[in-house]
This record gives structure tokens, sequence and C-alpha cells, in this order.
């Protein structure tokens, strides 16, 4: 095993961000380990507030040419995630009324304060964790899944010594194939997949970023290596 090699669960979005790692020597292989499948859909169901839980809802919702109709009553937008806001902002050129930040003390509680009564429709993938669904009435929300994500069947990645996760299904598909090394060590993008992380690893080997984005995954690489 390389002790310089690295990989991560995701195409890079900001290379610049890894010249430096790469120019002392390291060798970053960026990769997802999943696909993604849209899935159609001919209305888009009424609610008070849209709430896109991931920047590929946002993706596919707005491949399919659906626009928001917006009646005398406003429609209010929500984001899962700094990163699905961006999303929203670029492709859907709307506004936000509210993101959830998983990283907040108490994000459920605050989404729910600011839906208060109100109904939402979850724009999600087919195998959504649907966590907020599980604390509002069932009454109060509908769901549009937009895409469906699967494990890839065939990758070949090189073993490293730095494995950076971005998603649980991520984690699950490297490790049905590949064991875990003693000497490897994990960084999940949030504690949802550092939950998975620890399923395959013990926690002095798993360390998770501050934030849900790139620079702050690389953030934490670089803490590791010094």
């Amino acid at each position: 095993m390389n002790k310089n090699s690295i990989f991560i669960s995701r195409q890079v979005q900001d290379n610049d961000l890894w010249k430096n790692l790469r120019a002392k020597g390291y060798v970053l292989h960026a990769e997802s380990l999943i696909e993604f499948s849209p899935v159609s859909f001919d209305i888009v169901p009424f609610a008070d507030c849209l709430y896109f839980y991931s920047k590929n809802a946002v993706k596919f919702y707005h491949l399919q040419n659906q626009s928001i109709e917006k009646s005398s009553r406003k429609q209010q937008i929500a984001a899962h995630g700094k990163q699905t806001a961006l999303a929203v902002r670029t492709f859907l050129n709307l506004e936000i009324d509210f993101t959830f930040n998983p990283e907040d003390l108490n994000p459920e509680k605050e989404f729910k304060t600011f839906l208060k009564e109100k109904t939402v429709l979850f724009i999600q993938a087919k195998n959504s964790l649907c966590t907020l669904q599980d604390t509002l009435k069932k009454q109060q929300y509908k769901q549009l899944v937009v895409y469906e994500n699967f494990a890839k069947k065939d990758f070949s990645i090189p073993a490293s010594k730095f494995l950076i996760f971005t998603s649980p299904l991520n984690v699950n598909t490297y490790f049905s194939k590949y064991d875990h090394q003693k000497e490897q060590q994990l960084i999940a993008i949030g504690a949802t997949t550092e939950k998975a992380c620890l399923q395959y690893a013990s926690r002095s080997c798993v360390y998770v970023s501050a934030e849900r984005s790139e620079s702050s995954l690389y953030k934490r690489l670089v803490h590791l290596l010094d």
C-alpha cells in the first residue's frame, strides 16, 4: 500500500484545493461508487414548502423541466445542506427560505419550528433515509421521488492509506469489495457517513469533517497528514 495514496468517493469539485498535496507527492484517486438514474414523474403535488433533499434531487427535478407554480400562497423553499441550497439557486434560480444544517445542535427541531403547521413536499431519491419525515405528522408531508441511486458493480480502487467517504452508500459499496486494513484511516463527511464507517473500522481509525463540504474534508485530511 502506498502511504501517500488518498481515495475520495466523488469527483473533486475544486482541483486547486488538492494541488498542494499532489505537489508533495500524494496520489489522489477520486471516484464515486454510486450510479444515478432519473425517476419520471408527471405532476408535482402542491405543498406550502418544497424541500430538496440533495444536489441530485435538484438536478433530476430540473432535468425533467418541471417549473414551480407560484400560487397566491407563496411556496417556501427549503434545502438539505449548503451545497443543496447552492444547487437550488444555480439550477432553479430560487431563493432559499430554510437551509437544514446537519451539524447544528438540533436541526430537526429548527425545521419543525420553521415549518409550523405548513405542509411540505420532500423532493428526494427513491431510497432516501427519510429522517425528517419521521419527525412530522403523516398528513403534513408528501414525497416526490425524482431519482434513484445504486451501488456500482464494477470498480477498482487502488489500495489507499486515506479513505474519504461522502455518503453511507459509498462506504458500504467500497467495503462490499475491500476489507479495512489496519493502517487505513477513514474520513467521513458527516454523522450518518461516520456511522457507516464505524461498521467496518474501529473508532480510532475513523474521523469526521467539521462541515459537510469538500474544503472541510480537505482540512481534516491535512490535519491527519501533519
